[in-house]
């Protein structure tokens, strides 16, 4: 037992102190190193851990050989595996927010960025590639604009005021290049610099619209009348086959623009009114009030019709007099203002503007007109007149001479210019104007001679 306690003492005793050296100095002792190799030289120091290579599995850090199991990541998550060799190995599987992941580690400072040009020279504590976007010169048809970290290079296009610019690629920032124009503008040359620009068509001044096939694709052999309800076009037509039909025309909802096409409502003819009486009910003007739609007819009277807008078949309504009671046989025109609930009507012979009293609870009519003003049109008016409404204004279409767009004065009937329509109206053998109405701020006409469809501009 006393053997026993004496080793536990002396084993509990501290390492004996360097012996001195003759001279009164300390001795040196070699470097040591655990699980791996040790430095040459000797130290006087009690720590004499010194280490210059590992065996495997474990790694130099600080002088000293530590087991290494994994790899590691700074600003993220490490690969997971044993390091091969006996090297400090950081490998990243992915980084935090704000650092990249750059070949196997995470960075935070990133060099600028250019697409389409060339960068600035730098970096900048930057992750997201937009944000490192800064550029000191761009690619043949880009721009720089303010944007990124500096400066961006933008693609250059082509502007387009009032119509659809061309998709090419400019050679300078600035330019105009048009390929198609909206409804009430058309392509105008300037110059080989500047482009093609889309200018206002003259006002009162007629335009083609629509890929207009012959007769609207049906043959048809006179369009007669035009009027709308919502966005939907109506017209009145003869065609090779029968006397007359509804139709309407598709327009574009986004633009206005018409496909050009007259698609049949119905398979009526002459309106359900039969083939006996096609000298009661041959087609002359057609407008709309609400949403019922009214036809004239012609022959040895006028009357007035509603006309179904599902099957096309038309109503005669209320108790009508010879020419609406005034001596008018040939209508040339119908509209309805909404909003004051009146249906209005122009003549050939007599050149003055009418209303017709209507029922606004069933769209019935007595069949009477009542004539607005003394004086009518006023002078040198002649026939064939189309009548339509944008809003709350009434707009006269005039041909048979000098074509011209008017407006008319709801109180007085009086008629004040608004332009003139254009080459080919008008004249003999020419394009006559026939039917007229207005969706939103655009106004439509329809041709006679040529079946076909315009828009005219009715503000500056």
């Amino acid at each position: 037992m006393a053997i026993l306690l004496g080793l536990v003492i002396a084993g509990c005793q501290p390492s004996p102190s360097p012996s001195p050296v003759p001279g009164g100095g300390i001795t040196s002792r070699p470097f040591t190193c655990n699980n791996g190799m040790e430095a040459t030289g000797a130290t006087t120091s009690r720590d004499r851990e010194n280490c210059i290579a590992c065996d495997s599995t474990y790694i130099l850090i600080n002088n000293r050989c530590d087991i290494r199991t994994e790899y590691t990541c700074d600003g993220g998550v490490p690969q997971t595996g044993m390091p091969p060799g006996n090297n400090y190995v950081e490998r990243c599987a992915s980084c935090d927010t704000g650092s990249l992941l750059t070949g196997s580690v995470c960075a935070t400072d990133f060099p600028f960025l250019c697409d389409n040009g060339l960068p600035v020279s730098g970096t900048i504590m930057m992750f997201d590639r937009s944000a490192r976007q800064n550029c000191m010169s761009c690619n043949t048809g880009y721009t720089l604009t303010a944007g990124g970290a500096g400066m961006i290079c933008n693609r250059l296009n082509y502007s387009c005021d009032n119509g659809t610019p061309s998709t090419a690629t400019p050679t300078m920032a600035g330019q105009t290049f048009c390929t198609a124009c909206d409804l009430t503008y058309e392509l105008s040359a300037t110059s080989p610099i500047v482009g093609t620009t889309c200018n206002a068509v003259p006002l009162g001044e007629a335009r083609q619209v629509g890929d207009l096939a012959a007769g609207f694709g049906l043959g048809l052999v006179m369009s007669r009348g035009l009027t709308s309800i919502g966005d939907t076009l109506y017209m009145i037509a003869q065609s090779s086959v029968d006397t007359g039909a509804l139709y309407t025309i598709n327009i574009d909802p986004t633009d206005g623009s018409p496909d050009g096409m007259a698609y049949r409502v119905g398979n009526a003819i002459n309106f359900g009114q039969g083939t006996g009486l096609t000298n009661t009910l041959k087609p002359r003007a057609l407008g709309a009030l609400g949403t019922t739609l009214y036809i004239t007819g012609s022959g040895n009277f006028s009357f007035l019709y509603t006309l179904n807008t599902t099957n096309g078949i038309a109503t005669r309504v209320g108790s009508v007099d010879a020419g609406f009671g005034v001596g008018e046989r040939l209508v040339d025109g119908l509209a309805g203002i909404d909003s004051t609930n009146t249906l209005y009507m122009v003549g050939e012979s007599l050149h003055a503007l009418f209303t017709i009293n209507v029922d606004p609870t069933d769209g019935s009519s007595d069949g009477m007109a009542y004539r607005v003003g003394p004086r009518g049109f006023g002078r040198g008016f002649l026939n064939s007149y189309g009548l339509g409404a944008v809003g709350n204004t009434l707009y006269l279409s005039r041909g048979g001479g000098l074509a011209r767009l008017y407006t008319l004065d709801t109180t007085t009937g009086t008629a004040a210019q608004v332009g003139s329509l254009g080459a080919g109206f008008g004249m003999v053998n020419e394009e006559d104007p026939q039917g007229l109405t207005g969706i939103g701020t655009i106004l439509y006409m329809l041709g006679n001679d040529n079946r076909a469809l315009y828009v005219i501009r009715t503000a500056p």
